[in-house]
């Protein structure tokens, strides 16, 4: 059994978590608008597809992405410090799965699932330094 160390200043972190989350969906959802745009399909504007309510035809997602993006950005940071970073891998193990045969019919979305996962990771390495320092 590993023992979980907190950060002293935890109300910060998971406000920073928060930040950080917020951040990362802004730049994930100018990718996807990007990429409608490029395609010449409807141009959903930029606001609709931040918020996730409101796109309609299947395109929502409700927040869905940003509220795991901050439980990873609150969990990845405490296991990097406790010095188990296996359970990391076991989990984008887990998301990557269904994701499989994405990369080939539907690439952009996969390529913004890889950004994504990638700007968790790295955001999660510097609120390990900051905090855990």
């Amino acid at each position: 059994m590993f023992q979980l160390c907190l950060p002293e200043n935890w109300l910060w972190y998971v406000i920073s978590a928060i930040l950080v989350s917020a951040g990362i969906r802004v730049v994930l959802t100018f990718l996807r608008w990007i990429e409608r745009f490029s395609k010449g399909r409807p141009q959903l504007s930029f606001r609709v597809i931040l918020i996730g309510f409101g796109a309609g035809e299947g395109r929502d997602d409700y927040l869905h992405p940003f509220v795991v993006g901050c439980l990873e950005l609150l969990v990845y940071p405490v296991l990097l410090a406790s010095g188990r970073p296996e359970y990391i891998g076991a989990w984008l193990g887990l998301k990557v799965i269904p994701k499989l045969g994405a990369w080939s019919t539907q690439r952009e979305t996969y390529q913004r699932f890889l950004i994504g996962n990638a700007l968790v990771i790295i955001s999660s390495y510097f609120l390990q330094k900051s905090f855990y320092a």
